[in-house]
């Protein structure tokens, strides 16, 4: 056998309970001990990702849908930032957690606030770097993400239940027919910040993520203003532009 394939076959064995030891290993009683601290150190990098989704499960019945999970999903690459991407959906197919409806989106919450932790750094926009703005062009405004910003929408309040689960000694009781809620995920510095928005906020949130401009984005909004400042000091946009009808203008770029 060839060399990387003696490889492969240990990688493989590694993860794979079902497959035997390896043959042709100096000290073959130790692989179990390496077995198992691998499938120890990927639980333990799950927990510390999804410490919501463990507290709500328990910590047995979280590490036995983790080792389910690495078994189903293991590793595909050396960068363990990377793993547990697919966390929330492989929850979702688990018919012992079907009564947890909102679970998944629990989850996704908590791998958006990962991300947003190891997000690139970029420039802030900050409120004042919009004083200039001529009032005849506010509408035309174009926002640009920031790299750690993100929007997720649910038919279950995640935000809510993310942070009594979170901050909270003993769990606020959250009543079954609760609505749904929509979260900005938003990295402050090296802090994450979550911002609940209300559907009118989410709607508009939404249209500015996705390239709206800030007139097309408002709609039938009575009043944007609120919600833009709420979206700007969550730090949200990187900087601006005005829509293409005028492409003489430069982006504005403002650093906290």
């Amino acid at each position: 056998m060839l060399p990387r394939d003696r490889q492969a076959a240990f990688a493989a064995a590694i993860l794979d309970r079902s497959i035997a030891i390896p043959t042709g290993l100096r000290q073959p009683g130790r692989f179990a001990i390496y077995r198992n601290n691998v499938f120890a150190g990927l639980i333990a990098t799950l927990t510390s990702r999804f410490p919501v989704t463990c507290r709500l499960l328990g910590t047995d019945c979280f590490e036995g849908c983790a080792l389910r999970f690495i078994a189903a999903q293991p590793p595909t690459t050396p960068v363990i930032h990377d793993y547990g991407a697919g966390f929330a959906d492989f929850v979702g197919t688990l018919s012992d957690l079907s009564q947890l409806a909102y679970l998944p989106d629990v989850v996704r919450l908590e791998w958006a606030r990962h991300l947003a932790l190891h997000a690139a750094d970029a420039p802030v926009l900050m409120p004042q770097a919009l004083v200039d703005v001529a009032p005849e062009r506010v509408g035309d405004l174009v926002f640009e993400i920031h790299p750690a910003a993100r929007l997720l929408h649910s038919a279950y309040p995640i935000h809510t239940i993310w942070q009594t689960n979170t901050f909270d000694i003993e769990t606020a009781a959250i009543a079954a027919d609760a609505p749904g809620q929509s979260v900005l995920v938003s990295r402050h510095d090296d802090e994450v910040v979550l911002l609940a928005l209300a559907p009118a906020a989410a709607a508009f949130a939404a249209a500015l993520f996705t390239g709206a401009s800030l007139g097309a984005a408002a709609g039938e909004m009575s009043d944007m203003a609120p919600t833009l400042a709420a979206l700007l000091q969550a730090r949200a946009f990187t900087g601006y532009a005005f829509s293409l009808d005028t492409t003489q203008d430069a982006p504005c770029l403002s650093t906290d």
